[in-house]
């Protein structure tokens, strides 16, 4: 308990230093209804198997038993993934630096990129094995949050050289870190208001209702913010994705407010009250007849039951004999997806099914890069559209 305690309080730090979306200060239908529409739906399916990304079928050591509805005859199967991309400056960084064994991430770079980078993607050594490991598994559906926005570093001075920051020569009009980390081949959209929270779909596999046929959809996810303590900006937001084959589905990405405050934590129920029952507006950001929810959640509603009320907040809407089901792992002793320990990281659905692996936690998954500046851990998750 002592230890599960320390942790929590961890978890605080983390979330007061982190999770802010940007540079600045905290820059970060009702259930029955939905619950009768999708009455006829089973709770067996799930699956091992995914999609090489050139339509292959591949092993994937999942996390979750994908109980998420009944699996139709012929399956759509891909692959998604989601990321909370950002560091923190709380972090021991300078661990074994002095002794040459370090990953050369140390605190002279967090807290530049702390103050200027919103505590985001902006380290080009973590960019690149991102890069590779997005290019090795070529997901469909990608959600990121506290993803580096590169217009951002034209309100900074210039960086120290030579310690890999990526507003070193930034110059207005690169590509932003989303483009470079995936190519050509994706369709980009950001959440409105919040310029670090993105989702992404592979060209092949279909685009975002709403959104150009070219360029970036900047603002084309929608959400509402919460008046009053919580932050005004949107924390929550969906956008529906049209299949090449015709099928359709909602995109939740979710990025709560962090920390372990009383307030912090009903913000974080407020926010996914908007997830699953009204945004603000009358109806969920998961509005869809299909609904795929993904995210930081910023709360663990296995470990933080009773203890946190947004945890407990969680388990009213996903859960056994719920209107949503994991499909990342709800097993006890299932892999984390945050440095402490903890899993605050989720895939969940009303009907897509599956199972997940995190990577540098789930056995024989090999981490994103070895070092300290991540202190989330990536799902990958082989879905199944029935």
């Amino acid at each position: 308990m002592r230890l599960l305690w320390t942790a929590f309080s961890l978890l605080l730090t983390l979330g007061c230093a982190a999770g802010s979306a940007g540079p600045g200060p905290d820059a970060e239908s009702s259930l029955e209804a939905h619950g009768e529409s999708r009455g006829e739906m089973g709770t067996e399916g799930g699956g091992d198997t995914g999609t090489d990304g050139d339509g292959g079928s591949k092993a994937l050591d999942g996390t979750g038993d994908g109980t998420g509805g009944e699996m139709g005859l012929d399956p759509v199967t891909f692959q998604v993934v989601t990321f909370n991309t950002g560091t923190s400056s709380v972090v021991a960084h300078d661990l074994d630096e002095k002794e040459g064994e370090g990953d050369g991430y140390t605190s002279v770079q967090a807290e530049w990129i702390d103050q200027y980078c919103g505590n985001s993607l902006a380290w080009k050594p973590a960019e690149e094995a991102l890069r590779e490991y997005l290019s090795e598994h070529k997901p469909e559906i990608v959600a990121f949050q506290e993803m580096m926005y590169d217009p951002w570093c034209e309100g900074a001075p210039e960086p120290p050289p030579g310690l890999g920051l990526v507003c070193e020569g930034y110059e207005p009009g690169d590509p932003l870190t989303i483009e470079r980390l995936l190519g050509e081949g994706y369709q980009l959209a950001s959440t409105e208001g919040q310029e670090d929270n993105w989702v992404g779909i592979r060209l092949d596999f279909g685009r975002f209702e709403g959104c150009p046929e070219e360029g970036l959809c900047e603002g084309g996810a929608k959400g509402l913010g919460l008046p009053g303590e919580c932050n005004e900006k949107p924390r929550v937001s969906s956008i529906e994705v049209v299949l090449v084959g015709g099928e359709r589905f909602v995109l939740v990405n979710v990025h709560t407010s962090a920390g372990m405050t009383e307030q912090d934590m009903e913000c974080r129920a407020m926010q996914l009250d908007q997830v699953f029952k009204d945004q603000g507006d009358g109806k969920p950001a998961a509005w869809g007849g299909v609904n795929l929810v993904l995210g930081d959640f910023n709360t663990d509603p296995f470990m933080f039951a009773g203890a946190d009320p947004s945890a407990d907040r969680l388990s009213e809407y996903v859960g056994p004999g719920k209107p949503f089901q994991f499909i990342s792992s709800d097993e006890e002793g299932g892999p984390p997806t945050h440095v402490t320990g903890f899993r605050i990281d989720h895939v969940v659905s009303d009907v897509i099914t599956g199972s997940c692996q995190v990577a540098g936690e789930s056995e024989g998954v090999p981490p994103v890069i070895e070092s300290s500046f991540l202190d989330h851990r990536p799902l990958l998750c082989t879905v199944q559209l029935p």
